[in-house]
């Protein structure tokens, strides 16, 4: 029986008594030698041009032609890391590392710390715009 068809057949009170359950959830610690990490996306010539008004791309086409995220910032570190890792901290990593996980829908990515390639430092004190992942 799929997801969908199980929801069916609760009733109403019963549907919005699971849905309740998962809100206010938080990330409390990362277990292990794990990061977690706020994926970054950059913003792209595409990104510039539709802002401008100048090229209109579909959600869905540019969903599927996005790029998977390969930097973040550190939101928590965990308790074996033996890394200098800080939180805030940029980072980059490879395309297919971790797993993503979703809080309150803001989407996260859970990285062991041997995944990380390299910290990003800002040598200009600019700010490089970024959309939200």
């Amino acid at each position: 029986m799929e997801a969908k068809e199980h929801l069916a057949m609760l009733g109403k009170p019963e549907v919005d008594k699971l849905k309740a359950l998962g809100l206010g959830i938080r990330v409390g610690r990362v277990c292990g030698r794990r990061l977690l990490v706020k994926p970054v996306t950059p913003f792209t010539e595409m990104d510039r041009l539709e802002k401008e008004g100048l090229l209109y791309a579909p959600e869905k086409a540019k969903d599927a032609n996005t790029p998977k995220p390969t930097a973040g910032v550190i939101v928590l570190i965990g308790d074996k890391v033996e890394g200098d890792f800080h939180e805030g901290e940029g980072v980059m990593f490879t395309k297919f590392a971790g797993s993503d996980i979703s809080v309150d829908n803001e989407p996260f990515r859970i990285v062991h710390e041997d995944e990380i390639l390299c910290t990003l430092v800002d040598t200009q004190s600019v700010v490089v715009p970024v959309k939200e992942g």
